[in-house]
């Protein structure tokens, strides 16, 4: 069997409006589909079935090219990635795949899966949808298509057989992640991905958890448990990225510092082996330490990202973060004294939230002097308690479940009016961007940091961005 795993592209994106510098961020920031390539890395160590990766949003593909890719490779089997802001975009491609071939067979997964299985099974052009980790349950479905065995017997899936919907046996989760193969980074070219804030060429992405305990109301995670791999096999992993070529690796997990005896062992392990990279972890101010910080560094950890969100304790405990602006003032401080880049994250528009609320962020954001902040306005995404919240509040209708059920273009935006309308919501963040680059300080302390040609264009251009959005609103 011809397996063809496919990242979707972004034109149609529905319900947001991100501010211009996010969007054009595409130009300096590539990001891997690393789960597509963890399917096709368990495929291809549990089967003999040929199979490819075509990142259709990397190389910005029309869908007239995409369905000529396609045509070429003559898939049997054919997965694609869902999400809820780009549902247009998966059906389009879904089209485009039976016309090529009607009997080519059609999965959908990814984060729209697994919030509407159902809806999802039902769309045109859709034969399967798994709606929940899908590196044990795609295989187990290739092989039952190979072999022409019923599907039925395989767990985790929802089927759409001639309109008719069926359901089987829920799957459980992938409780050993140690089991999994790494991701087929070979499967996509190397040299593509790069992050804005990167010194060397190109970079890539890893997992080394899944899942968070803490329950902000804004947040879609879908896993409320955390699943750890053992340090010695995400040290594994990142060794065999540097023996690709990659020299900086960035960590997605949603709380990279969960436990500190983890990520002391895991630093640990990098510096006995000798490995020489950089990398970046996503962590919570609240779980920070001088000691960890200080292995962290030692490992080659160069930046942390903090979602910080707000600038008062009172919104915080609304949003649920299990923080407070004492703990991030803390953590700010200890990071940048262990010689580690900062990165904030902050929502503006804040429903219930009065306008000074977020003019308070962005003067907290100052304060903190971070060395990157990112602004963005409150968005509503379906499966968050804030989204449930604002339709039983009736100020919204749940337009996602009717999408989901019905896609089609629609000029709504995923805003809860309340009390901020959306454009003074977007006013908001180009303030805030023009508050916080615009310092000369800031500039001057950027400009003396650069220290290779690569990092300086990728920073130029993404200053040009950012001052073009907050100057001119382009």
């Amino acid at each position: 069997m011809r397996v063809l795993l496919i990242n979707p592209t972004d034109r149609q994106m529905m319900f947001v409006d991100p501010p211009s510098y996010m969007r054009h961020a595409d130009s300096t920031t590539r990001l891997p589909p690393l789960g597509l390539l963890y399917i096709a890395g368990y495929l291809t160590a549990h089967t003999d079935h040929e199979v490819a990766v075509l990142d259709a949003n990397l190389e910005d593909l029309s869908y007239d090219a995409i369905e000529e890719r396609i045509r070429q490779y003559k898939p049997d089997i054919v997965g694609i990635s869902a999400y809820t802001l780009t549902l247009l975009d998966t059906i389009e491609i879904a089209h485009r795949v039976k016309l090529v071939n009607p009997e080519t067979f059609v999965v959908i997964g990814g984060p729209h899966a697994f919030i509407y299985p159902a809806q999802t099974a039902m769309l045109s052009h859709i034969d399967a949808v798994i709606p929940g980790e899908g590196e044990v349950v795609f295989t187990e479905l290739v092989e039952a298509v190979a072999k022409r065995t019923p599907l039925e017997r395989v767990s985790g899936l929802y089927l759409n057989k001639q309109g008719q919907l069926s359901a089987t046996p829920t799957r459980s989760i992938i409780k050993n992640l140690d089991t999994l193969p790494f991701p087929a980074r070979k499967l996509v070219p190397l040299e593509a991905y790069k992050f804005v804030a990167d010194t060397s060429t190109f970079s890539t992405t890893m997992i080394s958890s899944r899942g968070c305990r803490f329950k902000c109301t804004f947040c879609d995670v879908p896993f409320r448990s955390i699943r750890a791999r053992t340090p010695s096999n995400v040290v594994d992993e990142i060794s065999e990225c540097t023996e690709m070529g990659y020299k900086e690796i960035h960590f997605y997990d949603d709380n990279f510092n969960f436990s500190e005896e983890r990520v002391e062992a895991i630093s640990k392990e990098i510096i006995t082996r000798g490995i020489r990279v950089r990398f970046s972890i996503r962590a919570r101010v609240d779980k920070i330490n001088p000691h960890m910080l200080q292995s962290l560094y030692r490992a080659g950890c160069r930046r942390i990202n903090y979602g910080v969100e707000a600038g008062d304790n009172e919104t915080l405990k609304y949003l649920k973060k299990g923080i407070t602006t004492e703990m991030v003032r803390n953590a700010v401080k200890l990071t940048k004294e262990a010689g580690i880049e900062v990165a904030t994250y902050f929502i503006l528009g804040i429903p219930v939230r009065p306008k000074d609320v977020s003019l308070q962020t962005i003067d907290f954001a100052i304060e903190l002097d971070p060395d990157y902040a990112q602004f963005m306005y409150m968005v509503l995404l379906p499966g968050t308690e804030i989204y449930a919240n604002a339709i039983k509040s009736g100020s919204i209708n749940d337009f996602y479940l009717d999408f989901a059920t019905r896609p089609m273009s629609i000029p709504y935006k995923a805003y809860w009016e309340n009390p901020l309308s959306y454009e003074e919501a977007q006013n908001l963040t180009k303030l805030a961007c023009k508050r916080f680059y615009l310092r000369p300080a800031y500039m001057w302390k950027h400009l003396r940091k650069v220290s290779s040609t690569t990092e300086l264009f990728r920073k130029g251009n993404a200053a040009i961005d950012i001052l073009s959005y907050a100057l001119f609103n382009k």
